[in-house]
């Protein structure tokens, strides 16, 4: 199999020149089209061919960027190229087997097979030019939102055929580049002539005068209209908004925007969602410290409620679930600030009789300060104009971590999980209702 596949490469070689026999002379054709002349011209040589395919471009340039192995990446590049050609694989396939070689993401692998092909059909109209006795060419950006400032302000500017340079005055500047040249043929010519654009709003393709430049067609269809400024925004930061993205879907999970699309849309355009999604992120370290810490501190929960004869009740609850934080965090959400740490991530209960509640919750706070964890906070609802009864109070561990106990009887800690939570329920989905409407 190895054999074959290098006598594959050797044959493949033939396909390659044609390849580039067919730019070349389609880039002549158009020429002798757009100036109504017929003329004579030359083959193009194999020489000129290998000076195109054995040049430093795959390098020296971008390749040195993405991998230390510059020579072994461009030979086989140019060699995988040629393979294409003669078993019809995409450029997407293409890349997929550099990236599996050289180790590195699919992304990038693409990107480098791209930018190695637009240098080549570029070098090969450059050869075109020269050909034809052509002095200049106009340097041409694609018209659309996602063209880079550095095309952007290059489109429409004219270059001596004979000093062009990839990466200076020559597609591509950069990788992924889209941009291409056309021959200088005056500008009453070039009037006449019609470009492709696409509309920032709509996103179709329609045709512009050729002599228009980007900055023209930009202050024409961009500059001042919100809808395609918004639509600029979002295609300038998609890379960085992606990778912010992802970072809010791994801490989020269901809570973050189902797609890139719908995150930007937030960010963007919603800013009170966009400040919520925001607050929940950050949130979520707060949470993971207090998981974190639960095991230690309901260790010694367990100990202080010994000590001081009282019963765990609903210990199985004592985790707020990350479903209802999160929500605590939107329904709390300020503008001017938010808190973050909210305080009954982890909750405990502890019970005693009625006639003696009060002096074993006295009790059990005096205990838990021996053991370091200090009670920050007491509210005490034991009183007959509260429609909720118990003491509720935050606790302060060593290690810095607030967490809320509560001291109950059995009769209120029931009450509490049982008709009145269901009240409570109601009056809050009552509440936001009103908050909606107003």
């Amino acid at each position: 199999m190895q054999n074959v596949y290098q006598q594959e490469k050797l044959e493949s070689t033939g396909h390659y020149v044609d390849l580039a026999n067919e730019a070349y002379y389609r880039s002549i054709f158009d020429i002798q089209q757009q100036s109504g002349l017929n003329f004579s011209f030359n083959l193009i040589s194999p020489a000129a061919i290998d000076r195109v395919i054995n040049s430093k471009w795959s390098g020296a340039n971008y390749s040195k960027r993405i991998w230390n192995n510059t020579k072994a990446l461009a030979q086989d590049l140019k060699e995988e190229l040629l393979l294409s050609l003669v078993t019809g694989r995409t450029d997407r396939e293409t890349a997929d087997i550099i990236a599996n070689k050289f180790a590195t993401g699919a992304s990038q692998a693409r990107r480098l097979v791209r930018t190695e092909s637009c240098n080549l059909a570029n070098q090969m109209e450059m050869a075109s030019y020269e050909e034809c006795g052509i002095e200049y060419y106009i340097y041409v950006a694609t018209l659309d939102l996602r063209t880079s400032s550095i095309c952007r302000s290059l489109d429409g500017k004219r270059f001596k055929v004979s000093e062009q340079q990839p990466g200076l005055n020559c597609p591509p500047m950069h990788p992924w580049c889209r941009s291409t040249t056309i021959c200088d043929i005056g500008d009453e010519e070039l009037s006449q002539m019609k470009r492709r654009a696409r509309d920032p709003v709509s996103g179709k393709t329609n045709t512009v005068p050729a002599n228009m430049t980007y900055d023209e067609w930009y202050g024409k269809n961009v500059k001042g209209k919100p809808e395609a400024e918004f639509n600029e925004k979002m295609i300038r930061n998609r890379s960085a908004d992606r990778r912010q993205f992802k970072r809010y879907k791994e801490i989020l999970g269901e809570e973050a925007p189902k797609t890139l699309d719908s995150f930007q849309m937030v960010k963007y355009s919603d800013s009170d969602e966009y400040g919520i999604l925001k607050a929940q992120y950050k949130g979520m370290s707060y949470y993971s410290k207090a998981i974190e810490g639960e095991p230690e501190i309901t260790n010694h929960v367990m100990k202080i409620a010994k000590a001081a004869g009282m019963d765990s009740l609903g210990l199985e609850y004592r985790i707020k679930t990350k479903e209802s934080f999160l929500e605590k965090i939107r329904k709390n959400y300020d503008p001017g600030g938010n808190e973050y740490e909210i305080k009954d991530i982890i909750r405990y209960t502890l019970g005693a009789d009625p006639e003696r509640l009060a002096e074993k919750t006295l009790l059990a706070i005096e205990k838990f300060e021996y053991e370091g964890y200090n009670t920050v906070r007491i509210k005490n609802t034991w009183h007959p104009d509260s429609s909720y009864n118990g003491i509720n109070t935050f606790i302060k561990s060593p290690g810095g971590q607030t967490f809320e106990m509560q001291y109950h009887t059995r009769e209120s800690f029931d009450l509490k999980n049982g008709e009145l939570h269901k009240l409570y329920e109601r009056q809050r989905k009552i509440l936001d209702e009103s908050r909606k409407n107003t």
